[in-house]
């Protein structure tokens, strides 16, 4: 039980991350908030245990690699989309997963997946096309992983006051905690239940953009959001087996 309650905890501290990041990056250059929250969230990581070996080394430099990537895209994205449609956008991982892991093995995913990423897509469809048929920015980054090389024209700047709370609740609690929970919790129930549980981001994400910032969906985008949704707990509740893969994949959502 309190595996399940530290999960609970975390998701919903990855989901309320997305408004917190959405009003920081106002003040500061997203990729630069990433560099700075994470190198918060790192050292205190740091003080609980360190990588030993060669092995561990290559491995946490590819996963860093990875992160990067999805966190500079997500929050690049926050400038210019709402925070619920960046977290529900993000929640897509538990979609896309196991079809690159099928991808990877060389052989055809199971019908609920292909089902629900079909289900997802459609949703996807109806949550970031408006009217016009045009898509929003922030959604495209959101959803795209490219542009990292944009922090070459950041340059280096330092943190705001203004700015500091933001980088100490997203670095330390969420970065460092939020995380550490997750993996305490993944070693007593397991991937594919930890994936069932995390799929709640997405909501928490919702909910808090819609207490704190106002944000509300569109009857569009509440179709869109419901779908997502739906297609998540096809591939979730009926491919169960083919979430081992989600240990490694789960860095990739915390487009917080």
């Amino acid at each position: 039980m309190q595996a399940y309650v530290g999960l609970v905890v975390a998701a919903f501290l990855f989901g309320a991350t997305f408004v917190v990041v959405k009003e920081a990056v106002v003040a500061m250059p997203p990729l630069a908030f990433v560099g700075w929250r994470f190198l918060l969230g790192a050292a205190v990581l740091f003080l609980f245990a360190r990588p030993h070996g060669r092995s561990i080394w290559i491995d946490g430099l590819m996963a860093g690699i990875l992160l990067f990537i999805g966190f500079a895209s997500q929050t690049a994205g926050l400038t210019s989309t709402t925070a619920s449609n960046s977290g529900l956008i993000t929640g897509l991982y538990v979609v896309f997963t196991p079809l690159l892991a099928a991808a990877v093995r060389r052989r055809a995913p199971a019908v609920s997946t292909v089902f629900g990423a079909f289900l997802s897509v459609i949703g996807l469809g109806f949550l970031t096309i408006t009217a016009g048929f045009g898509l929003n920015s922030g959604d495209i980054l959101t959803i795209v992983f490219g542009l990292a090389s944009s922090s070459l024209f950041e340059g280096f700047p330092l943190p705001s006051p203004s700015v500091l709370p933001a980088l100490i609740g997203t670095g330390v609690i969420v970065a460092a905690g939020a995380f550490l929970l997750q993996v305490r919790a993944q070693t007593v129930i397991g991937p594919s239940r930890t994936a069932i549980v995390l799929s709640a981001e997405p909501l928490f994400a919702a909910a808090t953009a819609a207490v704190v910032l106002g944000e509300r969906l569109t009857l569009q985008g509440w179709f869109g959001a419901a779908m997502i949704m739906i297609g998540m707990y096809v591939v979730l509740a009926f491919s169960p087996a083919e979430h081992a893969d989600l240990v490694a994949a789960e860095a990739l959502s915390e487009v917080h």
